[in-house]
């Protein structure tokens, strides 16, 4: 893949689980709200974009995200989904998770079992893929935004957005890592 770096890109990546960008019944959501309504602020953002799809809105039962509820409060003009769909996820090359557990036999996806970390580990070899859908998704905006993703993707993704010409900063603190 071939991404334009003309313009100044500026990203600073946050790491999440998952559920603080939908579950808003948890303590760390409000954290993780808080803290990034302080981070837009402080560094004058102009975009949130996540990990996240309109297909996860609707697995989730949920209306929007946590980080597109504080980008509204804000008055942000954009929040922005772009992880791929399940239709997107097979024509780039992208294995689902139910796919995942089938292809190897793994029939759990519950956190700590060897079948979830085999399953994982897997998984990752994919992430090329994957991280480099997120970055065609943003190329074409020009303002300073926050990127939010798994906190697994941090290191990856990052390396990926600054062989692409991106100043990147990541923020340290990780929301959700139950």
């Amino acid at each position: 893949m071939n991404w334009p770096t003309k313009k100044f890109k500026e990203i600073y990546l946050v790491g999440a689980n998952h559920a603080v960008q939908w579950n808003r019944s948890l303590s760390a959501t409000i954290d993780y709200m808080q803290y990034l309504e302080t981070q837009i602020k402080k560094f004058n953002i102009g975009l949130v974009a996540e990990e996240f799809s309109e297909e996860a809105l609707r697995k989730n039962k949920v209306g929007h995200t946590t980080s597109d509820e504080v980008s509204k409060k804000l008055l942000l003009k954009n929040s922005f989904l772009c992880d791929p769909d399940e239709k997107t996820r097979e024509k780039i090359g992208y294995p689902t998770q139910t796919q995942l557990r089938q292809r190897f036999g793994i029939k759990s996806a519950i956190e700590g079992t060897r079948e979830y970390k085999a399953r994982k580990e897997h998984e990752g070899t994919f992430w090329p893929v994957r991280e480099g859908y997120w970055l065609d998704q943003i190329k074409n905006f020009s303002q300073r935004m926050i990127f939010v993703c798994g906190s697994e993707h941090i290191k990856s993704f990052s390396s990926l957005l600054k062989q692409q010409g991106y100043t990147v900063s990541i923020l340290d603190k990780k929301f959700g890592l139950l």
